[in-house]
């Protein structure tokens, strides 16, 4: 669970450094990873259909993270494609877990081990990860404080990380992934309303090009 709270943490660091569309593909790429994981730590077999899904994953990456094409620097394509290992690490455990514990006690020691990650980065200076201590405002309406917005974000995210894993946990991966992989597309529209510039042919392409390998790898696991 430390490696998905490290994982959480670089997806609020590439939220808050890139345009949440791409953020999001980052996310959204581990899939991709988790076939060499299974490959070479859990000795599972590969076959050719799982190779073709992540050869297009990879040409999924390479479009979305070019920093020739894409404006971002080689420090946010680093941290965007450790983002997608660390949370293939994660689900890749988890579907291990799932013989062992429920989803409400998983949710709540990976909420724990964010907490005290988050908190640690409370105290220090290390940027971009951290800036240290920032007291929150009170100025103006009480609706305008930053109270609610913190909370909002701690529930909003809370419930969306305990159904995720509920539903990774009672349901095959084929049945949801086409589900899981919508949040490219609320990704990119929100971004686009809150400011974010419209994505170029080839990171839409990209985009794409995750999603189709993303659901492939999961229709063949529903198949197996």
């Amino acid at each position: 669970m430390v490696v998905g709270a490290l994982g959480m943490t670089l997806m609020c660091y590439n939220v808050y450094t890139m345009p949440l569309g791409m953020a999001s593909a980052f996310n959204q790429s581990s899939p991709l990873y988790a076939i060499l994981i299974s490959f070479l730590i859990f000795k599972e077999p590969v076959s050719l259909r799982l190779i073709g899904a992540g050869v297009i994953g990879v040409l999924g990456v390479v479009f979305v993270a070019n920093p020739h094409t894409s404006g971002l620097t080689w420090v946010q394509v680093a941290s965007g494609v450790l983002n997608g290992v660390l949370v293939a690490i994660a689900y890749t455990s988890l579907y291990r877990l799932k013989e062992y514990y429920n989803g409400a006690f998983v949710v709540f020691i990976f909420s724990l081990c964010l907490s005290c990650i988050g908190f640690v980065g409370l105290w220090i200076d290390f940027p971009p990860f951290a800036t240290g201590y920032h007291p929150m405002r009170f100025n103006g309406a009480w609706w305008h404080w930053d109270l609610w917005v913190l909370m909002g974000m701690g529930l909003t995210g809370t419930f969306g990380q305990y159904f995720l894993t509920k539903a990774y946990m009672i349901a095959p991966a084929g049945a949801i992934s086409p589900m899981i992989y919508s949040r490219l597309f609320w990704s990119v529209s929100f971004g686009m309303l809150l400011g974010d510039p419209w994505l170029g042919f080839l990171e839409g392409l990209g985009m794409g090009l995750i999603v189709l390998s993303g659901v492939l790898i999961a229709s063949y696991a529903r198949k197996k």
